[in-house]
């Protein structure tokens, strides 16, 4: 009896120390708990993303030299480092001297020449990207030391990553610099970020800017959201302007800078582009003019043939 007394005690010693254990868990894990702070994801805003290189170059001229008017569809970043040169921009010439450099937006016409007294040497840097806040540096500037120095990581990681000189494609070079791409493309944005912030001096103007390319931004995918939906049927200028409570002119200048097409020539690139792709499910030619409602067969065909420079029929011939 004595010893079935002290087993009964021992367990019930047992029992009350693994439940007062399990309690004293429980409560360390809700002061745990309660002292655990919540973490929360900040999406970055990206106010410049380059997405594409196209050219580098560094180039010693001779001092007759000259390069003829041309037009491609991505900014042109142009820096003087010796000299001076001209630039011809839609029929305006326009010096840039020592330590002076020009970013000419996409699609505009532009060629170069010297003035046969100096030899300059410039860089030039070409690259495709969609921020529109880069319109701030339309105009001719000047570099600072800051700015300066950005310039010169370009080149550096240059030369350890691609053939120079440039001949019609970016080439590595055989053994690159590991991470070189990506840092010719990273100090690329802080060179630009640097240059709009100096560009707009204070963040009151930056903040006003902002808010326009949203607003901006926010209206032309609008205007091709109502472009898309009505790509099987027929809305014109005066309709968007009156959906949108915008005059025409606005709404067709904003459209073009962002766009760089009218939003006619817009909504007609994008039938041709479905009226394409009827044409390859093998639709009838007077079909597909009907269904993407086109007055007619005969301005049906008159239209693809501007955009695409073939005829649906010859473009049907193409389709394998």
């Amino acid at each position: 009896m004595y010893l079935s007394a002290i087993l009964i005690k021992n367990i019930r010693l047992n029992t009350f120390f693994a439940e007062f254990c399990l309690l004293r868990r429980k409560a360390t894990i809700g002061i745990f708990k309660k002292k655990m702070r919540k973490y929360f994801n900040h999406r970055i805003k990206k106010l410049i993303s380059v997405r594409e290189i196209v050219t580098i170059e560094y180039l010693e001229l001779k001092p007759d030299f000259s390069y003829g008017e041309e037009v491609h569809g991505f900014w042109e970043f142009v820096y003087v480092d010796v000299g001076s040169i001209t630039c011809s921009l839609d029929g305006e010439d326009i010096n840039i001297a020592t330590n002076e450099f020009m970013l000419i937006q996409p699609n505009t016409r532009h060629s170069y020449f010297t003035n046969n007294q100096t030899a300059p040497t410039i860089f030039v840097l070409c690259f495709r990207c969609n921020s529109q806040i880069l319109e701030v540096l339309k105009n001719k500037v000047k570099l600072t030391g800051e700015t300066k120095k950005v310039l010169a990581d370009i080149m550096n990681e240059t030369k350890s990553t691609f053939r120079l000189p440039f001949d019609t494609k970016l080439r590595l070079v055989d053994n690159p610099i590991v991470g070189g791409q990506q840092l010719i493309e990273n100090y690329l944005e802080e060179l630009l970020i640097k240059l709009v912030r100096h560009e707009l001096n204070t963040a009151r103007e930056l903040k006003f800017f902002m808010s326009s390319i949203e607003l901006e931004n926010s209206l032309v995918n609008e205007i091709i959201g109502i472009l898309k939906d009505n790509l099987y049927g027929d809305i014109d200028l005066d309709q968007i302007s009156k959906q949108l409570y915008y005059s025409k002119t606005y709404l067709n200048n904003i459209f073009k800078n962002n766009m760089h097409y009218t939003i006619m020539n817009y909504y007609n690139e994008l039938k041709i582009n479905e009226a394409k792709k009827l044409l390859r499910e093998h639709t009838q030619v007077s079909k597909v003019a009907e269904e993407l409602c086109f007055e007619s067969a005969n301005y049906f065909s008159k239209v693809f043939k501007k955009y695409t420079n073939l005829t649906p029929k010859q473009y049907k011939k193409t389709i394998y």
